[in-house]
């Protein structure tokens, strides 16, 4: 029966999988294919003035020269060393070349969305699912809030083993905004220990620890006596005014890492039994390739290992009470955190992130299956909002695509609607550069 249950859920999945990549695909043919790159070195942008890297996107000037295209894809070449695969990835305006310069059919300048992925091949990351069922079964689900107006499951990027990144990416992005912060639970703790010998441990990892290698040339503020919490907090004030850490985003992930690293090393005790009640029990789903990401290529890709745990509600609370995290505050990636009703995740302002909605429902079902979960009326009612949510999405994906279509009718000329339905069913996406991605096993 458990099987059963976990296999109508994880239909529900490949839906939401489907819906995914048709989002994807929608937004490639309307803004075009983004190139992501490990870095762009040597640009001069006096030297080189008809393309500049400008935020998020490389931006070629219109009418500009041969010459121009050419230093553009050498830095691409140094990177990933195919010429072709940036001329078909950024949908490049068509040949022929006229004399020395490259036509464009609106004469405006041509943009290119840039992001950087941290090497070629697989880029791998954690993502940690957590689920709290009620009384009634209705299961609700930990969720935050990204800077890019998505929602998402905690998570991020594999720098360590997967189960320290899963540890990690909680405390990081669900509590660390409330660690040693007025009134928080944590300031009372740490105000107890000796704050000469917190001075002393800061001293020594500014000058040691690799991970705050930025730190190094940046004077600690001077020890003026003051209670241990609001020492720390002069700290992080000194890190964000500083010129030498970084853009404002390196700062205040600098900042995290800092208050991560003080709350486990001056509060043990209360470090470890957060790790010890978020790993209890916690299921490990298989890595995947995280599909629907815009920023992978045949070059680079995301991978993410998914992380489930299930506890109750009173579990949770003594988690808070006992490891000093009362308050669910985000930080990092996560402008802030909460848990939601499991349907909301798909409504809402916010839309999901990448692949999220595929990973919380295969979750779900790998739960069911290890009767960690009950496919009970409350939980069947709320799958059944997500149905419905799932479905309306579809059509409205529909319904943009036939818009871009009217507007203008090259975007999904190779696209045709049964094509693309048999693409979906074979897990490939119709009339891109890159199918192999969507057919890639680990």
């Amino acid at each position: 029966m458990a099987s059963h249950d976990a296999e109508m859920v994880s239909k529900l999945s490949k839906q939401e999988r489907n819906n995914a990549l048709a989002r994807l695909r929608h937004d490639r043919a309307t803004n075009g294919f983004k190139v992501y790159i490990r870095d762009f070195l040597g640009h001069d942008p006096i030297k080189q003035p008809e393309w500049e890297l400008n935020g998020p996107h490389l931006t070629i000037q219109a009418n500009a020269s041969l010459k121009t295209y050419q230093e553009v894809h050498h830095f691409i070449e140094t990177q990933l060393g195919d010429r072709s695969w940036f001329e078909k990835a950024t949908q490049a305006p068509p040949q022929p070349f006229k004399g020395d310069k490259l036509e464009l059919s609106d004469q405006r300048p041509y943009h290119i969305p840039v992001k950087i992925l941290g090497k070629n091949g697989a880029n791998q990351a954690v993502d940690a699912v957590v689920l709290i069922p009620d009384e009634n079964g209705r299961v609700k689900l930990l969720t935050i809030n990204r800077p890019d107006g998505t929602k998402a499951v905690p998570g991020g990027m594999n720098e360590n083993t997967a189960t320290e990144t899963y540890t990690a990416e909680l405390l990081e992005e669900v509590f660390s905004n409330d660690l040693f912060s007025v009134g928080s639970a944590t300031e009372k703790l740490i105000n107890e220990k000796d704050s000469m010998e917190l001075f002393n441990g800061l001293t020594r990892l500014f000058k040691e620890d690799k991970t705050f290698a930025a730190l190094q040339t940046l004077n600690l503020p001077p020890y003026d006596g003051a209670m241990s919490a609001e020492y720390i907090r002069t700290v992080l004030e000194a890190i964000q005014s500083s010129e030498q850490t970084g853009s404002p985003a390196q700062k205040e992930h600098l900042c995290v890492l800092l208050k991560c690293h003080l709350y486990r090393h001056f509060l043990p005790q209360q470090y470890n039994t957060f790790k010890e009640i978020v790993s209890t029990d916690r299921m490990a789903l298989e890595c995947r390739v995280n599909q629907s990401d815009s920023r992978n290529t045949d070059y680079a890709w995301m991978e993410t290992t998914p992380y489930v745990r299930v506890m109750d509600k009173d579990t949770f609370e003594s988690l808070q009470q006992q490891a000093g995290l009362t308050r669910l505050a985000g930080g990092d990636d996560a402008v802030d955190a909460q848990f939601c009703e499991l349907q909301e995740f798909w409504t809402g302002e916010r839309s999901i992130f990448c692949d999220h909605g595929v990973i919380v429902l295969d979750a779900v079902a790998a739960a069911i299956e290890q009767g960690k979960l009950t496919l009970s009326p409350g939980l069947s009612a709320q799958l059944e909002e997500i149905k419905k949510q799932i479905r309306l999405d579809k059509q409205l994906i529909r319904d943009r695509k036939s818009q871009a279509a009217l507007k203008d009718g090259s975007v999904f000329a190779d696209r045709g609607s049964k094509s693309e339905e048999n693409a979906l069913k074979a897990n490939t996406d119709p009339g891109q550069s890159h199918p192999n991605l969507y057919n890639y096993n680990k």
